[in-house]
């Protein structure tokens, strides 16, 4: 259970907003994430992330010309041993297809969720407040974690 009292499972995906706000150190989620990073170092808890979160955050640093913190993202991904990174595979996409269809899931929402779900992730962690996911997974947004450790929601 994370300190804000919201329970992860074993195997966690994170989205790839969350690893803008762990690395970059936005300063509005700066204390949640580090909370959620040591619960998850505590417990011990598999982290599975899809390869093409890369897609989604490396384009902005790229674009502003930020080498350092575009290397710093390669190099911290690649050597996180708590972080596995997952490749869309024939599984992902069948399963992802599914979502589009029965969920109307967009493309991108749809690959990751269906990453993990494919590699057993018990929890789905994003800031996405309208991700819909089917019941085999449990989607926990930073509104869930800020809540729960303020005593509302």
């Amino acid at each position: 259970m994370t300190p804000s009292g919201v329970a992860l499972g074993h195997r966690t995906y994170l989205d790839a907003n969350l690893y803008i706000y762990l690395f970059e150190g936005i300063v509005a989620y700066r204390q949640l994430m580090a909370d959620l990073a040591a619960e998850i170092d505590r417990r011990d808890i598999g982290v599975i992330a899809s390869e093409l979160m890369f897609l989604e955050i490396l384009p902005r640093p790229i674009r502003e010309g930020r080498r350092q913190l575009v290397a710093r993202y390669l190099e911290l991904m690649q050597r996180t041993p708590r972080v596995t990174l997952a490749p869309v595979d024939q599984r992902v996409i069948q399963r992802a297809i599914r979502l589009r269809a029965d969920l109307s899931l967009r493309s991108m929402d749809a690959l990751h969720v269906a990453t993990a779900l494919v590699h057993g992730c018990e929890t789905f962690v994003t800031n996405d407040e309208r991700l819909n996911a089917p019941g085999d997974i449990r989607v926990v947004t930073l509104r869930d974690l800020a809540g729960a450790k303020s005593g509302g929601a």
